[in-house]
C-alpha cells in the first residue's frame, strides 16, 4: 500500500512540474481583463491556455516580430506573473530582471546595453538609478503618499531633491552647489510652479517672483 501511495505521489509531482514547465507564445494564449474601466499600468490581467481555457502555469515566450529573437520570459502562475519577468535584448544579454508574487511588483533590476547595472528596486520599494561608473544617480521612497527623490552628481554629489505625485512635481524641490549646500528652493503644486526662494552663503532665503527666476535663467525649471 506504501509503494502504491508513493507511486501516486512521484507521478502527481511529475506532472505538476510538467504543467510548470511548460512556455507558450502570444498565439497561444487568450487575456482577460478582470477590471476593464482601469489604465493599463492598474489593470488586472489572466492569462489563459487557449487550447483547455485554463489559466497558465508556466512560462510565456515574446519574440521579436521581424528578426524572431526571444524579447521576454515571464514566469505565470494560475494565469498571473509570479516569478521572474527577464527581457532580453538581440544579442541575448538581460536588460530587464522583475520579481512578481500574484502579479504584484516585488523588486527588480535593468542594465544598459553595454552590462552595467541601470537601476534596482529592492523589496521595499526604494528605487536606485545608477550611472555606468556605478555610482549612484537618483534614490527614490515613497513616504505618505509621496516619491522622495535625490538626485546626485556623477562625482557623488547631493545635487537637488523634491517631492513627486504620479511623476507631478509636488511640494519643495531644493538645489544644491558642488559645495552641497542650498542655493535655490521651488514649490510645485502637482507639477504647476507656485513660488520660489534663493539661499545666500550664509543659509538666508530670499523670495523670488516668477519673473525674476526667468531672469536669473531657471525657467528650465518652472515649465
Amino acid at each position: 500500500m506504501k509503494k502504491i501511495l508513493i507511486i501516486f505521489i512521484v507521478l502527481l509531482v511529475a506532472l505538476n512540474a510538467e504543467e510548470f514547465n511548460k512556455t507558450y507564445k502570444m498565439k497561444d494564449i487568450n487575456v482577460h481583463v478582470v477590471n476593464p474601466e482601469a489604465s493599463l499600468t492598474d489593470s488586472i490581467q489572466v492569462y489563459y491556455d487557449k487550447k483547455t481555457n485554463k489559466p497558465i502555469n508556466g512560462n510565456i515566450h515574446i519574440y521579436h516580430g521581424s528578426s524572431g529573437y526571444l524579447i521576454m520570459d515571464t514566469q505565470y502562475y494560475h494565469g498571473k506573473r509570479h516569478g521572474f519577468s527577464m527581457q532580453y535584448d538581440e544579442n541575448g544579454k538581460i536588460r530587464m530582471k522583475n520579481f512578481y508574487k500574484r502579479d504584484k511588483f516585488i523588486s527588480g533590476k535593468g542594465y544598459y546595453k553595454t552590462g552595467e547595472l541601470s537601476y534596482k528596486v529592492n523589496e521595499g520599494g526604494i528605487k536606485f538609478q545608477y550611472y555606468k561608473n556605478g555610482k549612484i544617480k537618483s534614490i527614490s521612497r515613497e513616504t505618505k503618499g509621496k516619491e522622495h527623490t535625490e538626485f546626485y552628481t556623477e562625482d557623488g554629489k547631493l545635487e537637488s531633491e523634491g517631492y513627486y505625485i504620479n511623476n507631478q512635481e509636488h511640494g519643495p524641490h531644493k538645489m544644491y552647489n558642488s559645495d552641497e549646500k542650498l542655493y535655490l528652493e521651488l514649490v510645485y503644486d502637482m507639477g504647476k510652479f507656485v513660488l520660489g526662494y534663493k539661499y545666500d552663503k550664509k543659509g538666508i532665503k530670499k523670495k523670488l517672483t516668477y519673473r525674476e527666476l526667468v531672469e536669473m535663467g531657471y525657467q528650465y525649471l518652472l515649465l
